[in-house]
């Protein structure tokens, strides 16, 4: 007997697959390979600023 190996499932139309961070809000990918980052230093920077101004 042959053993089949483990195949993976290719799923057709768009995605996006997302990785989560906090210096790095976003890691992007999507279903051509393209790949991108968002930024998440700026939304640190205003969150400090906003905390400075309400204490």
């Amino acid at each position: 007997m042959k053993k089949k190996k483990n195949q993976l499932r290719q799923r057709e139309g768009a995605w996006l697959g997302i990785d989560l961070g906090l210096d790095n809000l976003a890691t992007c990918v999507d279903h051509f390979g393209r790949s991108f980052i968002l930024d998440g230093r700026l939304l640190i920077i205003v969150q400090q600023v906003v905390e400075q101004r309400s204490s």
